[in-house]
């Protein structure tokens, strides 16, 4: 239904398919970006959740490039900060 999701547990396609529905709903790509981006916080606080969160982070990146969103914040190492 949603992206690519081989290799997913049947429990994490139900729960990943759940949440693009919701995506899918926000007309806004920015409102998409920002929804996805809250559930995947939430999903990283349970180190469980590190397979979905990466399907997530996927679709998130999907999102943000068709639609030419940039990064509100970026991660780095601080050792690459000069």
């Amino acid at each position: 239904r949603h992206g690519y999701i081989n290799g997913m547990l049947k429990v994490e396609k139900t729960q990943f398919n759940s949440i693009m529905d919701e995506v899918r709903q926000l007309e806004n790509p920015r409102e998409r970006v920002q929804f996805l981006n809250e559930k995947i916080q939430k999903l990283e606080d349970d180190p469980a959740n590190l397979g979905i969160t990466r399907y997530l982070k996927s679709e998130l990146s999907h999102i943000m490039n068709t639609s030419g969103i940039q990064p509100q914040t970026f991660q780095t190492h601080e050792s690459k900060i000069y």
